[in-house]
């Protein structure tokens, strides 16, 4: 290929799509018919059973948060939603997919939190000949494609775990069940034996941890923590003190309306013996192990009992409701023997440790693909090298 690509501006090279209909995001269901794509950090943002808001192209296409600043190639039927998501596709002659990345090496995140399409419109974007676009597209799209590979399979190992900590501890369907007796108690039918406590008789809430004012330390922001598995990231580094203190085994809740309904909750395994305290989101709830070990924490954390009490104890102005740590503390739970969670526990800990090991990867196949896709799209790397170098990540 040519050493230096052409550059277009951006409306000579797109075809601007306008939805029929877009769906509001208090309309979002947790599954159904069509997924929702908006401006959020995840592809999918929820879903709908309105056949009517599918969206009318039949083609892949693009949608760009206006705010968010990001972009999202969507080649499925789905619903846009209503909040700030534009979509568009290539002319003739342009690679939807080469499109979508090289929109993001224009580098619009420094303009900040604003309306984004207006600098969009006026940007210059690489164009190759069609073939090398579709070359380069698809180099990149074999590092997305091993994400995605790797996050199923996250998503997998995540949902065994939970589903046996809900098994054993909220169903009580745990090994030898049959052969004890049941009773009735505070929360319900549970096995004779196990005492209902308050979650802070087993967790710490929100736990005194100091962290030093001076110096770099590890700080989680909110954006940081998934909506649907527990790695955390990226990892940012930041000066002071001023916020959630936390160190490894703990696991974090946002607390904050809309981030809790949205499920964002994280694991913390990513601190070392030289940095093992860390800070972030002034926003997080903090669960540390008392009696209830690390992993079991995380799984009730998840638990639709446990979200569910946590929402219903929001107060405060509308958009800005909080959860009261003392509806957490108060959380009524059956308190297991300990031998039951140390076995849960000695189950738990390889598939924990098998998705951050996952995560890790991912975080290095991102790192890579970040470095090389603006260098691929301007034409600093050969895409013959380009190829190479994602034969061997594979």
């Amino acid at each position: 290929m040519s050493c230096i690509p052409e550059r277009m501006q951006f409306t000579d090279l797109v075809v601007i799509l306008r939805p029929t209909s877009k769906v509001q995001k208090s309309d979002y269901l947790p599954n159904g018919l069509l997924p929702v794509i908006d401006q959020g950090a995840g592809l999918i943002g929820g879903y709908t059973n309105d056949a009517g808001t599918r969206f009318p192209s039949v083609d892949p296409v693009i949608v760009f948060g206006d705010h968010t600043c990001r972009f999202k190639y969507v080649p499925f039927p789905f619903a846009a939603g209503a909040d700030g998501t534009q979509v568009f596709r290539g002319k003739d002659g342009i690679d939807t997919r080469y499109l979508y990345f090289a929109c993001q090496s224009l580098g619009l995140e420094h303009f900040g939190y604003q309306r984004h399409m207006k600098h969009l419109k006026v940007a210059e974007v690489p164009v190759w000949p069609l073939p090398t676009q579709q070359r380069i597209a698809a180099i990149l799209s074999a590092y997305d494609d091993l994400i995605e590979s790797n996050t199923r399979r996250i998503a997998i190992i995540e949902e065994m775990a939970r589903r046996l900590y809900e098994e054993w501890f909220v169903h009580f369907r745990f090994p030898g069940h049959g052969e004890v007796e049941f009773e009735e108690g505070e929360a319900g039918v549970v096995p004779a034996g196990w005492p209902i406590v308050r979650l802070e008789e087993i967790v710490l809430v929100n736990p005194r941890t100091t962290v030093p004012r001076e110096g770099f330390k590890p700080f989680v922001p909110m954006g940081s923590l998934s909506e649907t598995n527990m790695t955390i990231g990226p990892i940012e580094e930041r000066d002071g003190n001023s916020g959630t203190k936390f160190q490894n085994g703990d696991t974090l809740v946002a607390r904050i309306t809309p981030c809790l309904e949205n499920g964002k909750t994280g694991f913390v395994n990513f601190l070392d013996e030289e940095r093992p305290v860390a800070f972030g989101s002034t926003e997080f709830i903090v669960l540390r192990p008392l009696i209830l070990a690390q992993h079991a924490i995380y799984c009730l954390a998840r638990s639709h009992a446990f979200r569910d009490v946590a929402i219903k104890s929001m107060s405060g102005s509308e958009g800005r409701q909080r959860v009261r740590p003392e509806s957490v503390k108060s959380f009524p739970i059956a308190k297991p023997p300990a031998v039951l969670l140390d076995r849960f526990e000695q189950i738990a800990q390889p598939m924990f440790a098998q998705v951050s090991a996952l995560a890790r990867t991912n975080a290095n196949l991102r790192a890579q693909r970040d470095l090389l896709l603006p260098k691929l799209v301007s034409g600093e790397i050969d895409v013959s090298e380009a190829e190479e170098a994602i034969e061997a990540a594979e």
